[in-house]
């Protein structure tokens, strides 16, 4: 309800409340001058959000209204728009704190990621630029920070200097190996890219998003095994690294659902085990909260304590009120236990369950037509599982190539070559550079006996992945062939 709430309010102009204040307020001057409005932002329909949050707002806007020339009291209401997504009020209150005050670094690097969550990038960038150099340049989370949205720019170069400049200034701060790496990928310097991968997790600080990388790299040098290995341990994306000048804002977010996105945002930068307590205590406060129950339930699984999170899982599907969320959360871990082998006709059969109350809420959401497409494929139903992906990827936003990642798949383990020809199409035309559909491509034309299609999907990946080492293996593939046919 919140996160629905806080996309209407940014979508909403901002309401202002204006105080009329003598210009020469607070410096002694007995002269008369015309008064100065000062426009003090205020979030529009705040009686719509947590009461916690309005009373902190009002509270922080009647604290500027009492001191307007204050920047220590428009950096606070800054902070508390900032804490719960009001974004447009934050860079106005934002710029005011640094009208008064503009040495303020912190308050400028958190008006530049307010910018670039308002989507006015290049002013993000240069409010980063000159708050990072006024700190002297050497705040790494800053740093990694600005080589990312630099890299999103296009400016890999620009972009590279600021990342090594970053591990430099923090080399032990989670997240800032990660992006280097990818800047390192994305630069062409895969060779820089290995030499930081093997030394990061030869040093036991791989992540589950490091490991990704590692098997991205570990593919284009043609290392099979070292690939699989990571692949195994692989994870996604972390949604949130630590950054303590922005962090720094969170001390103003209130609320349940506050503290909800903190205790994930810690499971996902710090680990389940970390997490737990602080989901325990909120699971207690709100025990009808399904969406917590689910987090709850997937911190112990991630924790290694399996009978705890299957015991929460279990308690909310008898209590009957389960979220969407929840139901897709129970039905993932239902189809992770019958890949492990526990239990698997009771497990597919929660599965199994689990999806169709999560259809029964939402039935046009693809995200349960996927989990029906794993339930069927668990139950050897390829063909059931095919046309719920299928589904999937029409209602797929995205344009569903996941799915069709999925389908081609198993089409190509059924050896229906010709299907999976015509998926493998579907997912080049959506992205045209995919390596690993390319692949697929050649293979499958190989199959077909259609040489020149095969060497042509060939070339196709040479020119995207130059030096990947499974061009090598599709190439003896093609050559072999050819032989057999007598050099034809």
């Amino acid at each position: 309800m919140y996160v629905l709430q806080t996309i209407i309010l940014r979508i909403m102009a901002p309401a202002v409340l204006l105080l009329a204040l003598p210009a020469g307020c607070g410096n002694g001057s007995s002269e008369q001058v015309p008064p100065e409005v000062v426009t003090i932002p205020v979030p529009v329909d705040l009686d719509v959000v947590d009461p916690q949050i309005r009373e902190l707002i009002l509270r922080a806007a009647g604290a500027v209204r009492a001191g307007p020339a204050d920047p220590d009291r428009w950096s606070v209401l800054s902070q508390a728009c900032l804490a719960h997504a009001f974004y447009g009020e934050a860079s106005m209150a934002f710029s005011r704190c640094l009208e008064l005050d503009p040495t303020r670094s912190r308050e400028r690097y958190m008006l530049a990621v307010v910018l670039w969550r308002l989507e006015k990038q290049q002013d993000a960038v240069a409010e980063a630029e000159t708050a990072l150099a006024s700190a002297g340049g050497a705040y790494g989370p800053g740093l990694r920070r600005l080589a990312e949205w630099k890299l999103g720019l296009g400016q890999v170069e620009e972009a590279v200097v600021l990342a090594e400049r970053a591990l430099a200034a923090a080399p032990d701060l989670p997240g800032i190996r990660e992006t280097v790496i990818e800047v390192y990928l994305q630069g062409g310097r895969r060779g820089d890219a290995r030499d930081l991968v093997v030394t990061t997790i030869a040093e036991g600080k791989g992540t589950p998003y490091l490991y990704q990388l590692a098997a991205q790299v570990y593919r284009q040098a043609g290392e099979t095994a070292k690939m699989d290995d990571a692949m195994a341990r692989a994870g996604p994306r972390p949604e949130h690294v630590p950054d303590p000048w922005l962090d720094a804002a969170g001390r103003y977010a209130t609320g349940l659902q506050n503290n909800i996105r903190r205790a994930m945002s810690i499971m996902r930068t710090q680990g389940a085990a970390r997490a737990l307590p602080l989901l325990e205590q909120l699971h207690g406060q709100a025990p009808d909260d399904m969406d917590l129950a689910a987090a709850l339930a997937m911190a112990y699984l991630q924790a290694g304590q399996i009978e705890e999170g299957l015991r929460v899982f279990a308690n909310g599907e008898v209590e009957g009120n389960g979220s969407l969320n929840f139901w897709k959360q129970y039905a993932a871990a239902s189809l992770a236990m019958v890949q492990q082998g526990r239990d698997r006709d009771q497990w597919l059969a929660t599965a199994r369950r689990c999806v169709s109350r999560a259809m029964a809420i939402d039935g046009s959401h693809h995200e349960n037509y996927g989990l029906m497409g794993k339930v069927h494929e668990a139950s050897q139903e390829g063909d059931a599982a095919i046309d719920a992906w299928r589904r999937a990827a029409d209602l797929d936003p995205r344009g569903g190539t996941p799915y069709f990642y999925e389908i081609a798949r198993i089409e190509m383990a059924a050896g229906r070559w010709e299907e999976a020809v015509r998926t493998i199409e579907a997912i080049l035309q959506a992205v045209p550079d995919a390596t690993v559909a390319l692949g697929y491509m050649v293979r499958a034309r190989l199959r077909l006996g259609d040489v020149n299609g095969a060497e042509a999907a060939l070339q196709r990946l040479e020119e995207v992945a130059p030096g990947d080492a499974a061009v090598s293996v599709l190439r003896g593939e093609i050559r072999r062939l050819r032989e057999g046919r007598g050099g034809g």
